[in-house]
């Protein structure tokens, strides 16, 4: 495969999100504590307002 430096770049920020994803759910004492959390943080991310989560620092003047 042939990937353009942007397609690098997505899939690379793909599998940096999924090592996360993994690792924070291995830490997780239990079978259905992992399922439930993964199924509330795919219900937040599939479901909910992408902007609330934006930070945005506001300029004094």
């Amino acid at each position: 495969m042939n990937f353009s430096s942007r397609q690098r770049e997505v899939w690379q920020n793909n599998v940096a999100w999924l090592m996360w994803l993994g690792v924070h759910l291995v830490y997780l004492p239990g079978d259905r504590s992992r399922f439930l959390v993964l199924l509330t943080w795919l219900h937040t991310y599939l479901f909910s307002d992408h902007s609330v989560r934006l930070i945005l620092s506001v300029k004094k003047r």
